[in-house]
């Protein structure tokens, strides 16, 4: 599903400073949210990856998740829907990608939840340049594929159809 121009044009414009203001909380052990780096193989500088654990302790963050993304969820999934994990990924020159997976595998258990949806806001224009998403269509209604630890078995990766979804952001 995919839903164009869903949020405020002065929320989406203001998205890449919260991604910034996100990227730069304080770290360490005494702070709820948590901050990832990699090493670049481009030119060996670490960067920032990821931060997850933010959106109850950034105002923004707070009403684009738990406020417009939630209202959204809550009428695509014709049930309440309650924020299980929330992440920015950043992806720098020479920074790792994502092996193939669903991320049921991560969130759909018995212990958690045996539904979820996943959300994908893209802040930055996603090109074949910059390395998008890609999905493999189809494949979500033959439920939890083989896997080891998460990661979609070889085989199984090989004899799949992967498309990128190259996107431009709603913010013109």
């Amino acid at each position: 599903l995919t839903l164009r121009q869903a949020l405020p044009p002065a929320t989406a414009a203001a998205l890449s400073a919260m991604a910034d203001e996100a990227a730069a909380l304080p770290r360490g052990a005494c702070y709820p949210w948590l901050l990832h780096d990699e090493r670049s193989r481009v030119d060996g500088e670490v960067r920032i990856c990821r931060v997850e654990n933010f959106v109850k302790h950034h105002r923004g963050w707070g009403e684009v998740g738990l406020g417009l993304l939630q209202q959204l969820v809550t009428q695509a999934f014709r049930a309440p829907a309650v924020l299980f994990k929330d992440k920015i990924n950043f992806k720098g020159p020479g920074g790792g990608g994502f092996l193939a997976h669903q991320d049921a595998t991560a969130y759909a258990t018995d212990k958690l939840a045996t539904r979820h949806i996943s959300v994908r806001l893209p802040i930055d224009d996603s090109t074949a340049h910059n390395g998008p998403l890609e999905v493999a269509p189809g494949q979500h209604r033959r439920g939890i594929l083989p896997h080891e630890t998460g990661i979609i078995v070889s085989e199984q990766e090989a004899a799949m159809r992967f498309e990128p979804r190259r996107r431009t952001i709603a913010t013109r």
